[in-house]
């Protein structure tokens, strides 16, 4: 698995709209964020699968495959990985929904405020991070007991 340095500022961007895409690259570079865009969800599954990103950044309605797909895959794939989902429109049932396959925000396109959208990547990032080192600590401790069980 690449990107494992610093990968709490590793962000995956994901929309078909090559606009969205550049206005959240230049935003979130501007604040520190290693940014990976694809306007193909497809080839956004290859990525998953073999980088380790702290936020996943997605549109909801795309052509080849919808945002919800790339949720699913990052729960399988990564949990630690928090998912932001994006819409230009939606349903009480769809955000429901989002939440109940575990996605970490979602966002109403056309953005309001970017702030908005930057305290949500940042906040993503931050459990991430928490995540992250729990699972570090975790693996340690097991590691620390399975070698004290063979001595």
């Amino acid at each position: 698995m690449e990107n494992t340095e610093n990968s709490a500022t590793n962000v995956l961007i994901v929309d078909d709209d090559p606009e969205t895409l550049e206005l959240l690259k230049r935003l979130l570079s501007s604040k520190g964020y290693n940014v990976t865009l694809e306007s193909n969800p497809l080839s956004a599954l290859d990525r998953i699968k073999n980088n380790r990103f702290a936020v996943l950044l997605t549109d909801i309605a795309m052509p080849e495959a919808s945002g919800l797909e790339l949720l699913k895959a990052v729960m399988d794939s990564n949990r630690a990985t928090q998912v932001i989902l994006m819409t230009g429109y939606s349903t009480m049932d769809k955000v429901m929904d989002a939440y109940a396959l575990g996605a970490a925000d979602y966002l109403f396109k056309p953005f309001g405020e970017l702030d908005e959208v930057v305290e949500a990547v940042e906040n993503a990032a931050y459990r991430y991070g928490r995540w992250f080192n729990a699972i570090k600590k975790a693996l340690s401790f097991a590691a620390r007991a399975a070698s004290s069980t063979r001595e």
